[in-house]
């Protein structure tokens, strides 16, 4: 009967402590959809990106060197889900670039319509310039998918955001500070014209308005 009495005591325990929790989480929802509009909070709505980048899968010819980087600026309109602010999408437009450097390799780009390819030619035998480099700038429209742990103060939260442009992109960090990485899905250059390489980047963002 005692046995039998401490089980009930400590089922109806464990229940009211599930209650309390569900109520403590729906009453913080709940808090979060009658006090504050989230729709004017501050949330990365601005980015600035800067960081090292790289080629995978090039070949023996392409001879890179030194730190080859990007510089991206973006800005992004946020959307907070209704069901859980700490969750939002957003959809942004912004430029990026990227710079890559040669090592005793000239780049010869399309000079006209007869020439289709860019072309690579390796001079470690011959005649060089000390330095070469390939720059690439792209009108961007990036997507996220975002994730803050604290939906009232993002300058003070752990945050995480995964997108996408040509790319797989994600961000991982603290406040206003983040670091990225990104790997291009499709081959820099079209069929034909170019070496079969994927350009990849890590680096440091920074955010934030």
């Amino acid at each position: 009967m005692r046995i039998l009495t401490v089980l009930t005591l400590l089922t109806f325990s464990a229940t009211a402590f599930g209650q309390k929790a569900d109520s403590a989480k729906t009453s913080k929802k709940e808090q979060y959809k009658t006090k504050f509009d989230f729709k004017n909070r501050a949330n990365d709505h601005f980015m600035l990106q800067f960081g090292y980048d790289g080629w995978v899968g090039k070949p023996d010819s392409v001879n890179t060197t030194g730190f080859s980087r990007h510089f991206n600026a973006y800005v992004f309109f946020d959307m907070p889900f209704k069901t859980n602010p700490q969750w939002s999408a957003a959809i942004g437009a912004g430029v990026g670039s990227s710079n890559i450097y040669f090592d005793k390799t000239i780049v010869r780009l399309p000079a006209n319509s007869f020439q289709q390819q860019v072309v690579f030619d390796d001079r470690s035998d011959t005649t060089y310039f000390k330095k070469y480099k390939l720059t690439n700038v792209w009108l961007e429209a990036p997507v996220e998918l975002r994730y803050v742990a604290n939906p009232l103060n993002t300058n003070k939260s752990f945050k995480f955001a995964i997108g996408t442009r040509l790319s797989a992109t994600m961000r991982v960090g603290y406040g206003v500070f983040s670091l990225h990485g990104s790997y291009q899905i499709l081959n820099l250059f079209r069929d034909g014209s170019g070496p079969t390489v994927r350009p990849y980047s890590v680096g440091l963002t920074i955010s934030g308005l």
